[in-house]
Order: C-alpha cells, then structure tokens, then sequence
C-alpha cells in the first residue's frame, strides 16, 4: 500500500543466528511472514558477488512492480579479471 516491495534481506535460519551479525531469523523462525514478503536476498555482502538484473525499465514504479510479481529475477556474477585470474 506504501508503494514499495518487501525484500526480506539475511534471511538466516534460527540455527544460523548465534553466529549472524545481524537479527533477521524472523522470515525463517515465523512462515506466517513469508506471504508479507515479495522476494528474499540470496548472495549478500562477502558471500558472493552476484547481482539481480531484472528485464524492466529503470524506474522507481517499473522497479517495484517487477519485485512484486511472480516473474523471475536473473542473477550474474560479475567479477573483474585479476580476482578471477588468481
């Protein structure tokens, strides 16, 4: 109703969240959530580099309704040589 979409961002499991830097267990610890939410982070921070390219214009409101729907997000690793070189 605010017009944005909910990502529910570090989804760790409640095993994973003695050692987590941050406390969001709640997507994993309580299912009722999951219908609250339109799409969940696989790959964050040190984890990977992997990026979400979604086929949609480049606008706030295009954005927003692709995460919304059921369509799917693309992901691509993006790495620059010398890391992948070594």
């Amino acid at each position: 109703a605010a017009g944005a979409a909910l990502i529910a961002a570090h989804p760790y499991s409640p095993e994973q969240l003695a050692g987590a830097t941050r406390g969001t267990a709640a997507f994993s610890a309580r299912p009722e959530l999951a219908e609250l939410v339109d799409r969940y982070e696989l790959f964050n921070r040190d984890t990977a580099t992997w990026k979400s390219l979604l086929p949609c214009a480049k606008d706030d409101a295009a954005i927003v309704a692709y995460l919304r729907s059921a369509r799917p997000a693309y992901l691509v690793r993006l790495e620059d040589e010398l890391s992948v070189a070594a």
